[in-house]
């Protein structure tokens, strides 16, 4: 635990703050270890009474400093070594679910630039392809595997590719291959001397496979030749309980993830636990099943690692069902992207209305909803939509009308956002410009 979180008698209980407790009891004369009486006295000297639970924090806390001063005494780059190991064992984040991806590719003084800011309070890892070309014909001309800090903004100068045609398309997709943001937008010719992190594109490798169907994960253990086994393999049978799980996005906040495990038995159980573990996490809830029943764990932002086990336990201490949960398999099971935005026509004036086609890859068992939206070059929102689907609909492609403000300013931007409609996940999100005449565009900040 670190120093500085726990209070004694509302005093802080790290090594200085104890150091400076003891000194000052000490040079006042008013501390001698003794027995207490009653009322707060002792065999001889008033001394400030302290509960037992409190002592023990305060002798833990001086035993660490002393520990730690005699060891940096006889090898400091131990003790340095030890804190630097505290300090940079950061657990593996969750999935990145509502994770804020942006980009942009630029044709600065004739080389191509790539700027990316992640938003999210998540360190994001995965690959950027881009494609060049016109609006009609595209050509993908590399990818390069990246690691987004949290919040932050990278300006990357890419030296193998020169800018070739009008339009580019950039996609950003996870260490799962699942795509979390598009974006298709005119090639600009801008000048920016800023400094830039060199890189080089790689030829595009084939996106990998994403299984669609129904989860249902059914707790089982390793066969055993015991008899003991054979007894709990025979009672869990009698059960019948399965086990579905699901992974669901936490309405409270938006980067936390709730985990909904849901049984159904052929017999009633009553009084069973179910407890989870995941690193250092664990927990456990108590469950009745008759003949379904469901329990919900809040997962923390930040996990050691993506898998979590799961054991339900009957009340006489048999284990009904057992198994591990891969959370990045279970924000991969449905998956519902964006395959491309179309307009109906090259460009627009201020006053026309704009036919937007959203061509749509993949499916959801739950049915997905589609949030779209577009804003002007001054932030403002012109326009707000959204369509629900539902698990049966088999529609590949929707289609929206936007009708632009006659005092509209380019860069005018269509964005979307595709989500479960059941458990609220992120399956993707984007954005198209949609391309204007020539209008008075608000200049465009720098990084």
């Amino acid at each position: 635990m670190p120093f500085g979180r726990r209070s004694v008698e509302g005093h802080q209980t790290s090594p200085r703050h104890i150091w400076q407790y003891f000194s000052h009891q000490l040079r006042c004369g008013s501390w001698r270890f003794g027995v207490a009486k009653s009322g707060g006295e002792s065999a001889g000297v008033a001394i400030p009474y302290l509960s037992t639970a409190n002592m023990f924090f305060v002798l833990t806390q001086a035993c660490i400093s002393i520990l730690l001063f005699f060891a940096f005494a006889m090898d400091p780059q131990f003790v340095f070594a030890l804190a630097d190991s505290w300090i940079h064992k950061a657990p593996s984040p969750l999935p990145y679910q509502n994770a804020t991806l942006t980009g942009r590719v630029e044709n600065n003084d004739g080389k191509l630039r790539l700027i990316l800011s992640n938003g999210s309070p998540q360190e994001f890892r995965g690959a950027c392809r881009i494609s060049l070309g016109s609006d009609d014909n595209q050509k993908e001309v590399g990818q390069v595997e990246l690691t987004l800090p949290a919040q932050d903004t990278l300006l990357l100068q890419i030296t193998n590719i020169l800018p070739s045609g009008d339009q580019y398309t950039l996609a950003i997709f996870d260490q799962n291959g699942s795509r979390r943001f598009l974006k298709i937008a005119p090639l600009r010719r801008v000048s920016d001397p800023t400094a830039a992190i060199a890189i080089t594109l790689t030829p595009v490798q084939s996106q990998r496979s994403k299984a669609i169907g129904t989860l249902s994960i059914v707790g089982t253990s390793p066969p055993r030749s015991t008899e003991n086994s054979n007894a709990e393999e025979f009672a869990r049978a009698a059960s019948q309980v399965q086990v579905q799980a699901r992974l669901l996005a936490d309405e409270e906040a938006n980067d936390s993830f709730i985990l909904s495990l849901e049984f159904r038995a052929q017999r009633p159980v009553n009084g069973a636990t179910i407890s989870i573990t995941a690193g250092k996490l664990k927990d456990k809830k108590t469950v009745t099943i008759n003949p379904q029943s469901h329990v919900e764990f809040k997962l923390p932002d930040q996990l050691e690692t993506e898998h979590v086990g799961y054991t339900l336990t009957g009340k006489d201490g048999r284990v009904l069902a057992k198994g591990e949960l891969d959370l990045q398999q279970l924000m991969a099971d449905d998956f519902v992207t964006v395959n491309d935005i179309r307009t109906d026509r090259s460009s627009y004036d201020p006053g026309d209305t704009v036919r937007v086609t959203t061509l749509i890859e993949g499916k959801a068992r739950n049915g997905y909803r589609l949030e779209v939206s577009a804003r002007d070059g001054q932030s403002q929102i012109i326009f707000r939509d959204q369509k629900v689907i539902g698990a049966e609909d088999n529609t590949d492609s929707l289609e929206f009308m936007v009708s632009l403000p006659s005092n509209a300013t380019a860069p005018v931007v269509f964005e979307f956002r595709i989500f479960n409609s059941e458990t609220g996940l992120l399956f993707d999100s984007g954005e198209r410009e949609i391309p204007m005449n020539d209008t008075k565009s608000p200049r465009r900040p720098t990084f």
